[in-house]
């Protein structure tokens, strides 16, 4: 490690270095989610079920978080209630299929937005 008069230019221990990123993906995390619950309001967008008590709201990631470059952008998320996200036989979760023909039906400019995007991954 470099030092400049006699001090170490890196101040911080490893623990202290993952801490703090590990804060800052929790506050880029917090700021989609309210980003997504501001669009999509306090309804299911698939079921329209009334979605008031924050315990029932689940911001679903259309394309999963193992893409960085998608991961806090506002157009890869959608307001679900449990049974929509992960419970139900056609939720998110559990017929990706079902759910991504749905997102061409009913939102067709999230969804050409996401396949463009993908492409851009693909291709760069």
């Amino acid at each position: 490690m470099k030092k400049l008069k006699n001090k170490p230019i890196n101040k911080f221990s490893k623990k202290e270095f993952d801490r703090f990123i590990k804060r800052l993906k929790q506050i880029n995390h917090s700021v989609w989610r309210e980003k997504v619950l501001e669009r999509n309001g306090d309804k299911c967008s698939i079921c329209k079920r009334d979605l008031t008590d924050k315990r029932l709201r689940h911001i679903h990631h259309i394309i999963g978080k193992e893409f960085k470059e998608l991961r806090y952008d506002e157009n890869n998320g959608i307001l679900l209630c449990p049974k929509c996200h992960k419970f139900g036989k056609f939720s998110a979760h559990k017929n990706g299929l079902w759910f991504s023909e749905w997102l061409r039906k009913n939102r067709p400019e999230q969804y050409k937005y996401l396949i463009l995007k993908l492409k851009g991954l693909e291709n760069g």
